[in-house]
C-alpha cells in the first residue's frame, strides 16, 4: 500500500488532481511506474498524527502502578477503562446465533477490542452489540481521556503522576 499525505487537492474536467508533496513524489512515482492493468482503491482521510510512543508508554507505566496497588495486571486496567473513554465505539446488528464467532473474531485485532451485548434487536433473530476499539485505534482526544482515566485512578490511590503540564506535552505530540 502506498499511503501520501497532502494537503491540496481539486477537480479538473473531472479528474482529480493532488498536489503530492515534494518528500511523497518518489514514492507516488514508484507506484504509477509499477501500477498493473487491475482496480486499484483509493481512500480519502483527513489526516491524523499517530500517537506517541511517550503518551503510550505512560499510559502503560500508569497502569501497572494501578494494577500493582489493586493487585490485578495491568491488561485489566485497561481493558476497564475501554468503556469508558467515550466515542470509541460502534454497534453491530448481528445474527443471534453468530454472537460468540463474531466476538471471538472483534477481540483478535487487539487486547483493547472488547464487545459488549446491548441486547435484543429490532429485527427479528438478530442483537445489537457494542463493539469498542482499542487504544491503537485512538485520536489524541481519545487517548488524553484514557490517561486521564488512569491519572484519576492514581490519584484516588495516592500514586504519584506527572504534572498536568508534563502529561499535556506528552498528548501534543498529536497535534
Amino acid at each position: 500500500m502506498t499511503e501520501i499525505t497532502f494537503r491540496n487537492a481539486k477537480l479538473v474536467a473531472g479528474q482529480l488532481i493532488i498536489d503530492i508533496p515534494y518528500e511523497h513524489r518518489g514514492a507516488a512515482m514508484n507506484f504509477i511506474r509499477n501500477m498493473k492493468n487491475c482496480l486499484y482503491q483509493l481512500e480519502i482521510k483527513v489526516f491524523k498524527k499517530k500517537r506517541s510512543n511517550n503518551a503510550n508508554r505512560y499510559f502503560w507505566e500508569l497502569a501497572g502502578r494501578i494494577a500493582a496497588n489493586r493487585r490485578i495486571t495491568p491488561e485489566e486496567v485497561y481493558r476497564e477503562y475501554i468503556p469508558d473513554v467515550g466515542d470509541n465505539f460502534t454497534i453491530s446488528t448481528i445474527p443471534e446465533n453468530d454472537y460468540e464467532r463474531f466476538c471471538k473474531a472483534w477481540c483478535k485485532e487487539g487486547l483493547g477490542w472488547i464487545t459488549q451485548l446491548i441486547g435484543p434487536s429490532n429485527e427479528p433473530g438478530k442483537i445489537d452489540v457494542m463493539c469498542y476499539y482499542g487504544s491503537s485505534y485512538y485520536d489524541t482526544a481519545q487517548m488524553s481521556r484514557l490517561i486521564e482515566l488512569a491519572v484519576q485512578d492514581c490519584k484516588d490511590l495516592g500514586i504519584e503522576t506527572k504534572s498536568q503540564e508534563e502529561i499535556n506535552s506528552l498528548l501534543g505530540a498529536w497535534q
